[in-house]
């Protein structure tokens, strides 16, 4: 609240903790992608698999969250304004698009070849035995489970809805609804554990706008075995807002990842279960507009494609494709330990702090991954967690990481990258008005 004598105020490009008021930081993060050799400055005796982009002790069939495949292209000629959630049907790809930005409206159900990309159609859409029409709308999130059948999630309707699908019609089949305060945001059925999975936002906690992941029971999904917090406002608010929904949820047990949606971008929050407890690994920006939904795309694969044309910059007409951080062929490791070096970035000015926006990781029991951060090429180190804050005693340029990779004789834990973030640049003018 704005102090006295103001009942009332507004900010903008602002940044207020306790009583100092500086203009609104702009953080940068360093690349934590390991696609590419030169990620990675010190290997030690771990392997680096750059089509995978992870570090192992031991290479292994794997595919990291900050890996990023060639976009399948869409042609021009088919339409293309607002590209909601989209999933593999067969060897076609389903995409709901609409004719204006809001999702309270029918979409129609376009068809591409999941291969080329090329048009092929539409789908007809039918509430069958649905007696809502409520199954037509809001829809921010599809999966497909071990029958065939797929699952949407709807967000302002407290609905999952369950249809029948062929490449060429949807018919709704049964639809459940969790009622106030559940608003469904995602939803996901894990193949290897055979769980059904989904993601609601609680509307009763403004003003923390907290965001949850539960476990249902696939035969009757409003029984609720598991909940676990994913955050509230404050860890969703990217470009600024103060309150950006989730849409969209991908769980290949024990990595969870769900999207952030802003009309002018996506971030992907990654966690990991260690037993029952659910971790943050971190978050990472995704170029282009914000997107609607996960689609499980192929082994290895997730799949999404830009919103809102006017966003999209250059991602426009494609579907988007990048690593899950499932681990499918578990081999025998060739170390038990090793120590790696990320590559060092340079910027122009110098910093104190630096923050672990994110350690992405799968950690099978008895494995662990640590890190420390450098400012000064590596004279000088700290080490950190994930979300912590350290301060060095001295400003410096050079900003790098190292990981300690500690595995057992029967398994390794996979490093999928590290994003140091920091903050070097501040918003150019900002206000605060107080109002009587």
């Amino acid at each position: 609240p704005p102090p006295p004598p103001y009942p009332s105020g507004s900010r903008s490009n602002v940044h207020v903790e306790n009583t100092d008021v500086t203009l609104r930081p702009e953080p940068s993060t360093t690349s934590g992608s390991l696609t590419s050799s030169s990620a990675i400055s010190n290997v030690g005796a771990a392997t680096h698999n750059t089509t995978g982009g992870f570090v192992a002790l031991g290479d292994q069939g794997y595919t990291g969250v900050l890996t990023r495949f060639t976009a399948i292209n869409a042609p021009s000629t088919a339409a293309w304004t607002y590209a909601g959630v989209n999933i593999v049907v067969e060897d076609e790809i389903h995409q709901f698009r609409y004719t204006s930005s809001s999702l309270y409206n029918t979409p129609t159900i376009q068809r591409f070849n999941s291969t080329t990309g090329s048009y092929i159609g539409t789908a007809s859409l039918s509430t069958g035995t649905c007696s809502s029409t409520s199954v037509r709308y809001n829809i921010y999130d599809a999966t497909m489970d071990s029958n065939g059948d797929v699952f949407l999630a709807h967000y302002s309707s407290y609905l999952l809805s369950k249809w029948t699908v062929s490449e060429s019609s949807w018919t709704c089949k049964s639809s459940y609804n969790f009622g106030y305060p559940y608003y469904i945001t995602g939803v996901d059925f894990d193949e290897s554990t055979n769980k059904l999975w989904a993601t609601y936002y609680d509307s009763s906690s403004y003003p923390n706008y907290n965001q949850y992941l539960m476990e249902l029971n696939p035969a009757s999904p409003t029984s609720i075995n598991g909940t676990w917090s994913l955050g509230s406002s404050a860890d969703f608010n990217h470009k600024g807002s103060s309150n950006n929904p989730l849409s969209g949820l991908d769980v290949n047990h024990p990595r969870v990842t769900v999207n952030e949606y802003n009309v002018q971008g996506s971030r992907h929050h990654h966690y990991s279960f260690s037993g029952s407890l659910l971790n943050k690994e971190g978050y990472q920006t995704l170029p282009g507009g914000g997107h609607y939904g996960l689609a499980e795309y192929d082994e290895g694969k997730l799949m999404w494609a830009c919103f809102h044309v006017s966003y999209c910059s250059g991602y426009a007409r494609q579907f988007q494709l990048g690593g899950d951080g499932a681990l499918v062929d578990a081999r025998s490791p060739s170390g038990t330990s090793a120590t790696v070096q990320g590559a060092t970035t340079t910027i122009s000015n110098s910093v104190s702090s630096l923050k672990l926006a994110g350690l992405f990781a799968y950690t099978p029991s008895g494995t662990s991954v640590s890190v420390e951060v450098s400012n000064d090429g590596g004279t000088t180190w700290l080490t950190i967690t994930p979300g912590q804050t350290v301060n060095f005693a001295a400003a410096g340029t050079q900003i790098t990481w190292r990981a300690t990779l500690s595995g057992t004789a029967q398994a390794t834990p996979i490093l999928d990258g590290v994003v140091v973030e920091y903050v070097n640049q501040y918003a150019r003018n900002g206000y605060i008005y107080g109002y009587q």
